[in-house]
C-alpha cells in the first residue's frame, strides 16, 4: 500500500510535469554555470593572452634595448680601438722620424752611422759599421771591424820595433768577454810622418804598435804616438748613395787583435778605437803660428787663449742638429782668414783641421765638444788638455 502510494505520487508528479521542471531547472543551472565557467575561462585566456603578448612585447623591447646597447657599446669599442690604433700609428711615425733624424741610437750606446747629405757621422774607419760609445770616456768609441785582420793589404807591423816617442796615453775597453787576454795594437804612422795620407800607404813601415794584457774587466792603458788621419774609400753604407769617387777622411785610431783565452793564438776578429790626440803647449803655439788649424774653446770666451778663433759651448753643441753644428763651425772658419774662408765655401767643412780646449786639465768640456764634432762628421781633431790655466802657467 505504501509502495503503491509512492508510485502513485511519482506518477502524479510526472503527469503534472513537476519532475521535468526540476530537471529543466537543474539543467539550466548547470548550463548557466558552464557558461559562466566558459566565460571565466575565456576571460582568463584573454587576460593570459594579453599578458603574454604584453610580456612578449616587453621582452622584445628589452631585447631591442639590449641589442641597441650592445651595438652602441660595440661601436664605441670599435671607435676606441680605431683611436688607439691611430695613436699608435702616429706614435710609430713619430718614433721612426726621431730615429731617422737622430745620429745616436741610445739603446746600448750603439751609434747610428747612417749619413745625411753624404757626410759620415763618427768617421772611424771604412769597415767600422757598429760603433759603440765608451760610457766613461765619451770622446772614445770602438768598433768590431767587418773584416778579418789577415785580409789587410799590408803585413801587420812586427812587434819589437818600438817607437820611443809614444806620447799618447789611451784607455782601451774590450769588455769582460776579453778579460785577461793579450792585445796587440797598431796604428798608422805618426801625424808628423811625411808618408802619404792615404790608405794603405799610411801604414807602410809603421812602428806605432805594442802589446798589452787586459785586466780582469777587459781594460788596459796603452802608450802610442798620435796616429795620422788618412783618406780611404767610404764605408759600404755610403757607397750606395755616393756616385762620386770622393774619398772619406777618417779620424786618428788604432787597430787591436785579441788572443784566445789560453793566450796561445790570435783570433781572426779585429777591433778599432779612436784616439783623441793630446798636444803640448809648444805644439799648440806651433799650430797658432802656422795658422794650420782652427782653434775652438768649449767654454766661455772670457777663458780664451792666444790663437782662439771662436767658442762653441759643449752644452749647446749637444742640442744642435748636425747641420746646425757644422754651420756653427763654418761661421768661425769664415772669420779666420781668406784661405779658410775659401775652404769653407768650396770644400766640405768637415775636412777642416781643428783644435779644442777648455778651462784646465780637469775640464771635460773640450772632450765632450770633440765627441759632438765627431758626431756631425769632423774627423781631424786635436786636444789641448792644459786649457786656459795651463797655457798661463797655472794649474
Amino acid at each position: 500500500m505504501i509502495e503503491s502510494n509512492k508510485l502513485s505520487l511519482l506518477r502524479i508528479a510526472e503527469v503534472l510535469g513537476l519532475k521535468n521542471k526540476n530537471r529543466t531547472s537543474k539543467s539550466k543551472k548547470v548550463k548557466k554555470d558552464k557558461r559562466k565557467t566558459n566565460n571565466s575561462n575565456m576571460t582568463s585566456s584573454l587576460s593570459k593572452s594579453k599578458k603574454t603578448k604584453k610580456d612578449k612585447r616587453k621582452t622584445n623591447n628589452s631585447n631591442m634595448t639590449s641589442s641597441l646597447s650592445k651595438s652602441t657599446k660595440t661601436k664605441k669599442d670599435n671607435k676606441n680601438k680605431k683611436d688607439n690604433k691611430n695613436k699608435k700609428d702616429n706614435k710609430n711615425k713619430k718614433d721612426n722620424k726621431n730615429k731617422k733624424d737622430t745620429n745616436i741610437k741610445n739603446k746600448n750606446n750603439i751609434i747610428n752611422i747612417k749619413n745625411k747629405n753624404n757626410i759620415l757621422s763618427n768617421p772611424l774607419c771604412d769597415t767600422c759599421l757598429n760603433i759603440t760609445k765608451n760610457t766613461k770616456h765619451h770622446e772614445l768609441m770602438i768598433s768590431l771591424n767587418s773584416e778579418n785582420w789577415k785580409n789587410t793589404p799590408n803585413h801587420i807591423p812586427l812587434l819589437g820595433k818600438s817607437n820611443k816617442l809614444q806620447g799618447q796615453e789611451v784607455n782601451i775597453t774590450l769588455g769582460l768577454t776579453n778579460a785577461n787576454r793579450l792585445v796587440y795594437y797598431f796604428g798608422a804612422n805618426s801625424i808628423n810622418s811625411k808618408n802619404s795620407k792615404h790608405y794603405p800607404e799610411i801604414y807602410k813601415n809603421s812602428v806605432n804598435n805594442g802589446l798589452v794584457k787586459l785586466d780582469n774587466k777587459g781594460n788596459a792603458l796603452i802608450n802610442i804616438d798620435c796616429p795620422s788621419t788618412y783618406f780611404d774609400v767610404p764605408p759600404k753604407t755610403m757607397l750606395k748613395n755616393n756616385n762620386s769617387n770622393k774619398l772619406q777622411g777618417y779620424m786618428n785610431h788604432i787597430h787591436m787583435i785579441v788572443s784566445d783565452k789560453n793566450l796561445s793564438k790570435w783570433e781572426d776578429k779585429m777591433y778599432t778605437q779612436n784616439v783623441l790626440c793630446k798636444i803640448s803647449k809648444s805644439e799648440y803655439d806651433k799650430y797658432v803660428s802656422t795658422c794650420s788649424r782652427v782653434i775652438i774653446n768649449a767654454v766661455e770666451d772670457k777663458y780664451n787663449i792666444k790663437g782662439t778663433d771662436g767658442n762653441i759651448l759643449y752644452k749647446d753643441a749637444k742640442k744642435m742638429t748636425p747641420t746646425q753644428l757644422r754651420n756653427e763651425v763654418k761661421s768661425i772658419v769664415n772669420f779666420k782668414n781668406a784661405l779658410y774662408k775659401e775652404i769653407a765655401t768650396k770644400c766640405d767643412i768637415t775636412t777642416v783641421p781643428l783644435i779644442v780646449y777648455c778651462y784646465d786639465i780637469n775640464c771635460n768640456a773640450s772632450k765632450e765638444l770633440a765627441s759632438e764634432l765627431y758626431r756631425v762628421g769632423f774627423y781631424n781633431i786635436l786636444y789641448y788638455p792644459n786649457g786656459f790655466l795651463g797655457y798661463h802657467g797655472r794649474k
